[in-house]
């Protein structure tokens, strides 16, 4: 340090030279230590909020970034993709070439019989630590456009958020379509973590609009943010995060 500002003084005159550091020693030497050790530490508290911050931001950034690539490995259906997102963890309690399968088979049928759309990032929580590890929850959206049967088809008439499709099949409702439909809706969010926001039935196309619930996880399994869906096995969910971590992902419902 010395050596550069030696280097950079000796660009000037001789005589400012001398007056220059002359005079910055004066100023230095009429400030009382209290003083200059006091702007010290509040420089370096402002230093590590500011680095802190733009830490955090990073982070946050980081997530949305990897999470808007999971959700875009899901429009695609691109299994290799989806499983790369995916909490590894995951895989050494299911097998990686079952899960695939699995995958595999249940995309088969639905390009079968339904079409993916709009699948959109919808909302990510604020990111916490614990034990070295960053975790919070991201919620995706996306709609799910369903063919009707000729037998099924309710032309030019919409559906929305109807009574039917807000109780599920018991004494008073026997068991109408729409009925049957809410049961099946109310099975999917309490199973897979999967709300469906809204449901329309016009020209022969159904139209099922989704919140999927995914808990975003970087930790000594994961050196990059993966997902995983919210389901409803408790066992599994136990083995692969900590009681502390699964209490704080409770406090953000």
């Amino acid at each position: 340090m010395y050596k550069i500002l030696r280097s950079i003084l000796f660009l000037f005159p001789p005589e400012w030279t001398h007056y220059f550091s002359m005079n910055c020693m004066k100023i230095l030497c009429s400030v009382s230590f209290r003083k200059i050790f006091f702007g010290l530490t509040i420089f370096i508290i402002g230093a590590i909020a500011c680095n802190n911050k733009q830490s955090e931001q990073n982070e946050a950034k980081e997530l949305r970034q990897r999470f808007s690539g999971f959700v875009k490995a899901i429009t695609l259906m691109n299994i290799d993709s989806i499983q790369a997102y995916t909490y590894p963890k995951l895989f050494t309690i299911l097998p990686r070439n079952e899960s695939r399968q699995s995958m595999k088979e249940s995309y088969l049928f639905f390009k079968e019989k339904a079409e993916l759309d709009s699948v959109l990032i919808d909302t990510l929580y604020p990111i916490f630590h614990i034990d070295k590890g960053s975790y919070s929850i991201a919620i995706y959206s996306m709609s799910i456009r369903i063919p009707l049967d000729t037998t099924e088809n309710i032309t030019n008439k919409t559906l929305t958020d109807t009574t039917g499709t807000k109780h599920l099949i018991d004494g008073k409702y026997a068991a109408p379509q729409s009925t049957l439909f809410a049961t099946l809706m109310r099975g999917m969010w309490s199973k897979y973590g999967i709300e469906v926001t809204g449901f329309s039935e016009i020209n022969g196309i159904r139209t099922m609009r989704l919140k999927v619930v995914t808990i975003a996880a970087k930790d000594e399994y994961a050196k990059d943010w993966t997902f995983l869906t919210v389901i409803s096995d408790q066992e599994l969910i136990n083995k692969l995060f900590s009681k502390k971590v699964l209490e704080k992902l409770s406090s953000h419902n």
